[in-house]
């Protein structure tokens, strides 16, 4: 399950939303025939998730239409599904010295992967919102950095991203 905490009260956080664990797959494409080996470096991925609101509605800060200012609004919370699917290109399957099994060390564009991920976000009685974010990721053996463009594919992702900008920063261990 995975929480969100937004707001502090005297006693405790209060969580607005619930998750339950995000359902993932993938299959990569390195195991095909010889007959196929064209398609080895290619992989696809992807997430389907439902965010649950614990609130009917919540007060966020946003444009007042009518007076153009930054100010608290009641938002109507409501269930959302958060899918998607990634289309991925190893470059490690294009280096001479490639053989199933056994990875190449000292390479170091044997790690960038282009990818195109496709996001949507379904909230339960609005449109679907929804980008394509073609990019690039270097991935190392304990860190990995990606950008990418976000490209709205409808009208409801180009007002989102009118509004939005934001920078994401994962750390693994």
């Amino acid at each position: 399950m995975g929480y969100w905490a937004f707001g502090e009260s005297r006693d405790k956080w209060q969580y607005t939303r619930l998750a339950p664990t995000r359902n993932f797959f993938g299959k990569g494409f390195g195991d095909l025939p010889d007959g196929l080996a064209w398609l080895r470096p290619f992989a696809i991925t992807g997430a389907v998730t439902l965010e649950h609101p614990m609130t009917g509605s919540s007060i966020n800060f946003g444009i007042d239409p009518q007076t153009g200012q930054l100010s608290p609004m009641l938002t109507r919370n409501v269930d959302t599904l958060h899918w998607g699917f990634a289309l991925q290109f190893s470059t490690l399957y294009l280096t001479s010295r490639f053989t199933p099994g056994k990875l190449p060390k000292d390479e170091p564009l044997n790690q960038l992967v282009p990818l195109v991920e496709f996001s949507f976000d379904s909230p339960r009685g609005q449109k679907t919102v929804a980008t394509m974010n073609p990019g690039l990721s270097y991935v190392a053996v304990s860190w990995q950095v990606a950008a990418e463009a976000v490209v709205p594919l409808n009208s409801e992702a180009a007002d989102l991203l009118a509004r939005e900008r934001n920078c994401s920063c994962f750390l693994m261990n």
